[in-house]
């Protein structure tokens, strides 16, 4: 199968990109409009909208999908083509793998982890980064400490006096 995702974009923009791509595929777009007009605001209030149809050896999906943000709502086109159908049916495993005859004394577990060592250049790479992010979120720290540390010593003389 093939999964195609248009770019992020307006309500209206993705509607008529679907309504295109329905018009050339020859299939209908009901109730495309009537799932626009009624997004509602939050994720969940709208799945959005699909169609599907099948052709001997194939079949396929557009589907509008609403995107939700914080101060408006956007959406995007997806389609999804699928060629044929598994002659023998689709199989999931029922147990570990078996190795093909002849490998019987080979192992079907995968190979053990190893990490790949780090260059001295790498850690010198990610330590500048460290100090570079760091120094000045410390600096920041410092700063607001000696600022507590005044404001809390002004106060305390004042109390005093």
């Amino acid at each position: 199968s093939i999964e195609l995702y248009g770019e992020n974009t307006t309500v209206p923009e993705a509607v008529s990109l679907t309504k295109k791509i329905c018009q050339a595929w020859g299939v209908s777009t009901e109730g495309l409009d009537d799932t626009a007009a009624h997004l509602g605001t939050m994720p969940g209030d709208s799945l959005g909208w699909g169609h599907e149809f099948n052709l001997p050896g194939i079949s396929a999906q557009v589907i509008f999908k609403p995107l939700y943000y914080f101060t408006h709502l956007g959406g995007y086109v997806n389609i999804v083509i699928q060629c044929g159908k598994y002659p023998n049916g689709v199989k999931f495993l029922k147990g570990p793998i078996q190795p093909p005859a002849g490998y019987e004394n080979v192992s079907m577990e995968p190979p053990p982890f190893k990490p790949t060592p780090v260059t001295t250049k790498e850690l010198l790479w990610l330590s500048a980064l460290i100090l570079v992010v760091t120094l000045p979120v410390i600096t920041l720290i410092g700063a607001i400490l000696v600022g507590a540390y005044i404001l809390i010593s002004d106060r305390l003389k004042k109390v005093r006096e």
